[in-house]
């Protein structure tokens, strides 16, 4: 299975009575979630032998104005739990279309979005 069929199949569960993190919006959530599931084969080490991992966002700060995407919050959970606990993470691409004036990131070298998979190399 690969790392994009592992983020569509990734569980996330946010109680309604449940506060978000200062500065993440739903946008934000639904991207962490992404990239929790496209690590989340690489999380068994860290159990250490219990039943599940548990990952908490306690701030979400972008330091100053920018053109954000929410994509960020993908890859900023895979590059903190690569850069903290020494999983390999996953091969994140970044290029900039211009006509749409947006960055497009591909993970490990396939198009994809919370909820769809895009564009698979070799198929």
């Amino acid at each position: 299975m690969s790392s994009v069929d592992h983020a569509q199949s990734a569980v996330v569960e946010h109680r309604d009575d449940d506060r978000l993190p200062q500065g993440v919006i739903s946008a934000d959530e639904k991207w962490m979630a992404f990239g929790l599931g496209l690590v989340a084969g690489q999380l068994d080490a860290l159990r250490g032998g219990a039943g599940a991992v548990l990952l908490r966002v306690d701030d979400w700060d972008v330091p100053m104005l920018t053109d954000y995407q929410e994509e960020v919050a993908a890859a900023a959970v895979i590059e903190c739990l690569r850069e903290n606990y020494g999983i390999s993470g996953v091969d994140i691409g970044l290029t900039f279309d211009r006509e749409r004036n947006r960055y497009q990131f591909t993970w490990d070298g396939a198009q994809a979005e919370p909820g769809q998979v895009k564009d698979r190399p070799g198929e």
